[in-house]
């Protein structure tokens, strides 16, 4: 009940992702776009741009992990040139969440460290504006002034990792 009348949402894939697709519901006919069975993780950073483009009057989300958000973070540029705002909310652990996860329980880790980039900063050298939220607490305000900004707006959470339950769905 936080995010603005009518807006559009765009999920990538992660774990992160998986604890907001569990309980934020798809009020808004059209304006619920997950990644589908032939889409790659990182592709809801062009999916988002795109709803903006297809519906500028109307408010767009995107929830990503730190992971899924650097495939086409220079995607961010485009978004810049042709003023097209929107929020991106990207849970940041520092990992490969769904990957660290799956593989901790086989028993040997690879390759599934991330640095905790801070992605705000890096939408605000493409042009665009962002922050750091530590707290959830933080989240509301700072989903308050995205959404104002009139630019693409990064909110960059740090978090701790926790396997969402899709993720202890799989490793059952």
């Amino acid at each position: 009940d936080r995010l603005p009348e009518g807006t559009l949402i765009s999920w990538d894939g992660g774990d992160f992702v998986h604890w907001g697709r569990c309980i934020v519901p798809a009020n808004v006919p059209g304006g619920w776009m997950r990644l589908g069975p032939l889409a790659t993780i990182g592709a809801a950073l062009p999916n988002a741009i795109a709803m903006k483009a297809a519906a500028p009057d109307r408010p767009v989300l995107l929830i990503t992990g730190d992971g899924a958000f650097g495939f086409y973070i220079a995607e961010i540029d485009t978004a810049v040139r042709h003023k097209l705002p929107f929020v991106i909310v990207v849970g940041n652990d520092g990992a490969w969440g769904l990957e660290q996860h799956l593989q901790t329980v086989v028993g040997r880790e690879v390759a599934c460290q991330l640095r905790q980039t801070r992605y705000d900063l890096v939408v605000k050298g493409f042009g665009g504006d962002g922050e750091l939220v530590d707290s959830p607490y933080q989240l509301p305000a700072a989903l308050d002034r995205g959404f104002a900004s009139g630019v693409p707006y990064c909110i960059n959470i740090n978090l701790r990792a926790h396997p969402s339950p899709f993720a202890e769905w799989q490793l059952e």
